[in-house]
């Protein structure tokens, strides 16, 4: 018979001899399971949704059911609206939606994208090549950008995305816009308006809390002005998605030109038609 202080250090080497593959083996079951765990959340697609039926309407439902647990925005502007479906529901969607002539196209990468670099070789009208030579040819001219925007739907969610939503993340309200080749920029939005035919977008350029102003009207025409570097980036529209971004500099205005207001610049050539 063992005695007692024998008999307690026996049972405690028992214990341990127990207890510690039994924790062994639960934290080698809850690292195996962890990223399967993390993984458990469905991958989401956003997908812009055009041409749909009305919202109440059974054909609305039965494309809305094979979406599952979709989350989404209606865009008024463009009357299209922003489906964030779980991945393995996406084609099933893209299938009873064209039964019922329901656009679906993907959001890419670069769905914040707003205006981005024509292709070289983009052929322009005479009256577009007009209004390229007649801003190049300005003393005050430092450089010229032809570039383009997106589908219309494209452009109204990246500008009004989660607008309404207090809690929106600053990564959720910030676009990009190609202003030239070498001058590509992140602008944070500080507030969006959206009126019954167009928007007004307002924002501060990211690294220098420079302003940008944008209008933007659903038929695809943008138009404003973004301060960077010194330099004043003018966006005029020229038809269709295609704009030209006139770069000029105060320092090389007349010198009978006084410097313009800045609230003059935020509505300055905002409306110029092609």
């Amino acid at each position: 018979m063992l005695s007692g202080p024998r008999q307690t250090k026996l049972l405690a080497a028992l214990c341990a001899r127990i207890i510690r593959p039994t924790l062994l083996l639960g934290w080698l079951i809850w690292f195996s399971a962890g990223p399967a765990l993390v993984q458990a959340a469905p991958r989401r697609v956003s997908l812009i949704m055009e041409n749909l039926p009305p919202p109440n309407s059974a054909t609305y439902m039965a494309i809305k059911k094979r979406a599952g647990k979709a989350t989404g925005q209606v865009l008024t502007l463009t009357k299209t609206e922003m489906w964030s479906v779980p991945a393995e529901n996406v084609e099933d969607v893209k299938e009873v939606a064209a039964q019922h002539g329901v656009g679906v196209n993907k959001l890419d990468a670069a769905w914040n994208h707003v205006l981005r670099l024509s292709p070289a070789e983009l052929a322009m009208t005479d009256k577009q090549r007009s209004m390229v030579e007649q801003a190049r040819a300005s003393k005050a001219t430092m450089g010229i950008g032809i570039v383009a925007a997106p589908g219309a739907p494209v452009v109204e969610y990246a500008l009004t995305k989660d607008a309404n939503t207090p809690a929106a993340s600053k990564n959720q309200a910030k676009i990009t816009v190609a202003l030239s080749e070498r001058t590509v920029l992140t602008i944070a939005r500080t507030s969006v308006d959206v009126k019954s035919d167009m928007c007004i977008w307002r924002g501060t350029v990211e690294g220098t809390g420079a302003p940008a102003v944008l209008m933007w009207w659903p038929g695809g025409k943008m138009a404003g002005t973004v301060q960077h570097d010194g330099r004043t980036f003018s966006i005029r529209h020229m038809g269709g998605e295609v704009h030209v971004v006139v770069e000029t500099s105060e320092d090389r205005m007349p010198r009978d030109h006084a410097p313009t207001p800045q609230r003059m610049r935020d509505k300055s050539n905002l409306r110029d038609d092609p």
